[in-house]
C-alpha cells in the first residue's frame, strides 16, 4: 500500500516555519485528546491480548512498551502547549504510519528529500514542476495532485499562492506531503 496524499493552505507569511505553526495548530484543535488516549490505550491493549508471549516477531513486547507508555500519558493532565499537544498526538499515532496529515511534518527541509519536512519550493523549482513560478490559490488542489507525481513517502514541500497572475504578492502558503503508509 502507498502513502497517501495530504494538502492544507494557510495565509502566508515570509517564514515557512511560522505558517507550518499556524496549520499545525488548527490540526491540532480537532483533536480530542482524552478520547485519542482512551481509544489509543483499548486498541493496543486489544493488539497486547491477541498476541502471545515471545512471537517471533516482537509484538507482544512491542505492544507491552507502548501501552506503559500510553498508561503513563493517561495518568498526567493533557498538555496545554503547542509542542506538548502535537508531541502527544504524534507518539499515539507513532504505529509506523504517522498521523497521517500536516503533524507528521517535523519542520522546513533545508534539502531535498528530507524525511517529514517541508522542502520551500524556489520560483525555479516551481516553474520546472508546474510549468509557472506563480501559482494560483484557487488551482491548490491541482498543484497538489501534480506535485503527488513527485514525491515520495514521507515527503513533503510547500509553496506560495497568489490570489491571481498578475497580484504581486502570495496569499498562502501550501503544503503537500506524502504519508509514510
Amino acid at each position: 500500500m502507498g502513502g497517501y496524499l495530504h494538502c492544507c493552505t494557510t495565509a502566508y507569511t515570509p517564514d515557512p516555519k511560522e505558517a507550518l505553526e499556524s496549520l499545525q495548530a488548527a490540526q491540532l484543535e480537532k483533536y480530542d485528546l482524552t478520547t485519542l488516549i482512551k481509544t489509543s490505550l483499548a486498541e493496543y491493549q486489544e493488539a497486547f491480548d491477541a498476541t502471545p508471549e515471545n512471537d517471533e516477531y516482537g509484538l507482544h513486547d512491542y505492544y507491552k512498551g507502548v501501552l506503559e507508555d500510553i498508561k503513563i500519558a493517561a495518568s498526567q493532565p493533557l498538555p496545554t502547549d503547542f509542542q506538548g499537544r502535537l508531541d502527544l498526538v504524534r507518539g499515539l499515532c507513532d504505529s509506523g504510519e504517522g498521523v497521517g496529515n500536516i503533524l507528521d511534518v517535523r519542520g522546513i527541509a533545508s534539502k531535498d528529500n528530507e524525511l517529514f519536512a517541508a522542502k520551500p519550493l524556489s520560483p525555479d523549482d516551481l516553474l520546472e514542476k508546474f510549468g509557472s513560478n506563480k501559482l494560483l490559490s484557487a488551482d491548490a488542489d491541482f498543484h497538489a495532485g501534480k506535485a503527488n507525481e513527485c514525491l515520495g513517502r514521507g515527503e513533503s514541500i510547500c509553496f506560495p499562492l497568489y490570489a491571481s497572475a498578475d497580484a504581486d504578492e502570495p496569499v498562502e502558503w501550501c503544503f503537500v506531503g506524502v504519508t509514510v503508509d
